[in-house]
């Protein structure tokens, strides 16, 4: 389908879109910093048994755990679960599994963020031309983020979900991508990826032997190697974006 003026877009040579989601369509995502207190959140879901000081220290040590296995390339086809980092805490030790989910449940709380109604406008818009999938890169159960896309109207609008925390590997490794196309009946070539880091997104769609783009969400990045096919301001571009 072209666009409102006629002229043909870049999207219009593509049936299948991919798309990355923290950062790209979801935002307010990891909200890991100093100035977060896990304790406020796992006591609004009905936590009681543990301290803050406990409930901080369990969230943050799996985070750290997490992130400094996350850029390593000996980690990209064996990356740990939540459950080995959490394992990890020493104040983690001895709880028995429910409390253990309410912990992940908190942690995941704060990994995933919002799809804001102009962000779930797009989605539907680019449903009604293309066929949409995702491929993300997350640590937390993919539950929060189904319960987000539910409430934001868009769980429908997937036809494939691809989630690394259901699997051992995460992006780049070329596993995840080609978990998503699998569930296509496109060739290579009709299929477009679409994220917002050039490391995990366009590397490894690349890998893959996809089309990329890169969404510019943090500012301009020089010398991008291996490039994206496109690089655009947000993911607002791809509707607009001319041949």
């Amino acid at each position: 389908m072209r666009s409102g003026t006629g002229a043909p877009r870049f999207i219009d040579g593509f049936d299948v879109i991919l798309l990355d989601v923290q950062k790209t369509f979801m935002f307010g995502v990891d909200r890991f910093g100093p100035e977060e207190n896990f304790a406020d959140t796992y006591r609004g879901m009905g936590g009681d048994r543990l301290g803050d000081a406990a409930v901080n220290a369990v969230i943050r040590t799996s985070f750290e755990y997490l992130i400094s296995r996350y850029g390593d390339s000996a980690y990209f086809d064996d990356f740990p679960s939540l459950d080995q980092a959490m394992a990890a805490a020493k104040e983690a030790e001895g709880l028995d599994p429910e409390e253990l989910r309410l912990l992940q449940r908190t942690f995941a709380r704060h990994e995933c963020g919002t799809v804001s109604p102009e962000y779930a406008g797009l989605l539907m818009e680019l449903a009604a031309t293309h066929r949409l999938g995702i491929v993300s890169n997350i640590w937390a159960s993919k539950d929060t983020w189904l319960d987000e896309f539910r409430g934001s109207g868009i769980l429908h609008l997937f036809e494939k979900m691809v989630f690394s925390s259901d699997f051992r590997s995460i992006k780049p490794s070329p596993a995840l991508f080609r978990e998503a196309v699998g569930a296509f009946d496109a060739p290579l070539d009709r299929i477009l990826f679409v994220g917002d880091s050039p490391a995990y997104d366009i590397a490894g769609a690349k890998g893959a032997g996809l089309a990329a783009v890169l969404t510019l969400n943090h500012g301009p990045i020089p010398d991008l190697d291996p490039p994206p096919d496109r690089m655009l301001d947000d993911l607002f571009g791809l509707i607009r974006e001319p041949l």
